[in-house]
């Protein structure tokens, strides 16, 4: 980061502390780290970046996006969310993995394409706890209230805070907004409320046609296996989901004996 950019960093987060967002030091030092691996050239990146570090609650978004406009404003020609126009079936997506070891869970995960946030919004965040802790969340599609205003829909990722090794997500929740009941519910997978004892790993993509997403699994052998699900709407307010691969199997541990290294008598 050059001394330039470093004033803008200070100055940025002056102004978010100005404007009510408690940015603490240790977030402070996140974003720096995050940054530290991103190339600045990519504005929505580095917005990104700055969103999963410094954003705790989707209420205090739009202050923070009204502020990193005014501190990163846009190039001339630049769209209005500072990306290219090009069709999105044509686009390259670059994602950047952010790994703090430190807040592992609370900062683990992928930046970029604006798949996958690590802010988490207020409407489904009371739904941690249990020793978990959610990872990222993407919107899938949008439901109607009665009143008529948009719900977004969401596949969420949860992961276990004793969970060890190279995992981004254990669980996996479809959330979609009933209109009848007034608040979100779960879209059974595979007539289960939620996928569990994943071993899961971040980015995931939504088809283009909306009818089913990916994501990635490591198997026994900790290799990288690609996971389709299908995703259709039966009507307004029902999402049918099914996975399509198979499901992996991982091998226990075996115990190991508390009589192992004794001597004998």
């Amino acid at each position: 980061m050059t001394s330039g950019l470093v004033e803008r960093h200070i100055a940025f987060l002056e102004a978010l502390r100005a404007a009510g967002l408690p940015v603490s030091l240790a977030e402070d030092l996140d974003a720096v780290a995050a940054l530290s691996a991103l190339p600045w050239e990519h504005r929505a990146t580095v917005h990104a970046a700055y969103a999963a570090t410094l954003v705790k609650k989707q209420s205090q978004r739009p202050t923070f996006d009204a502020l990193f406009d005014v501190y990163f404003p846009r190039l001339v020609g630049e769209g209005a969310h500072g990306e290219d126009t090009e069709e999105p079936e044509t686009r390259t997506v670059l994602w950047y993995q952010i790994r703090l070891p430190e807040t592992e869970v609370l900062r683990a995960g992928w930046v970029g394409a604006q798949q996958v946030q690590l802010d988490t919004p207020d409407e489904i965040l009371y739904l941690e706890g249990d020793g978990r802790r959610f990872t990222g969340w993407v919107v899938f599609d949008q439901t109607k209230t009665k009143k008529g205003e948009l719900k977004d829909n969401y596949i969420a990722l949860m992961k276990n805070l004793s969970t060890e090794g190279p995992i981004d997500f254990t669980r996996l929740w479809i959330l979609i907004y009933s209109p009848d009941q007034g608040r979100y519910i779960s879209a059974p997978i595979d007539g289960q409320t939620v996928q569990d004892g994943l071993h899961g790993l971040l980015p995931v993509t939504i088809h283009p046609d909306h009818k089913g997403f990916t994501i990635r699994e490591l198997d026994d052998n900790g290799k990288q296996v690609t996971i389709e699900y299908e995703a259709i709407r039966t009507d307004a307010t029902h999402l049918r989901v099914r996975r399509l691969s198979p499901k992996i199997v991982y091998k226990k541990q075996p115990a190991k004996s508390k009589a192992k290294g004794k001597a004998k008598k």
